[in-house]
């Protein structure tokens, strides 16, 4: 498949050709996670008890907001197209939605 089909084949599914999406601009410093569990609703991004958690914010319960958000970067993986992506985050503090590439 050359880039031209690939890029038809991505683009049918409505997602981004990109290896890599900013997700949540890091200049959101310790509220980073909060705002990802509001902008991020898919289902598959996170677990509703985890989302419920990080939408409290770090100052409710600091220690779990940290442990839930460390568990939501580790774990999640999703299919969108053809392709699967992770979170990761940038040396800046952006979250990102990265291609698994093999």
């Amino acid at each position: 498949m050359n880039n031209k089909q690939k890029e038809q084949k991505d683009t049918k599914w409505g997602f981004p050709v990109h290896d890599s999406i900013c997700l949540v601009d890091g200049s959101h410093g310790i509220y980073v996670p909060q705002r990802y569990a509001v902008m991020c609703t898919a289902h598959d991004m996170m677990t509703d008890q985890q989302r419920e958690i990080l939408e409290m914010g770090p100052h409710q319960n600091g220690d779990l907001y940290w442990e839930v958000w460390d568990e939501v970067l580790t774990n999640t993986k999703v299919k969108r197209g053809d392709s699967f992506w992770h979170l990761d985050i940038s040396e800046s503090g952006d979250v990102l939605l990265v291609r698994i590439t093999d």
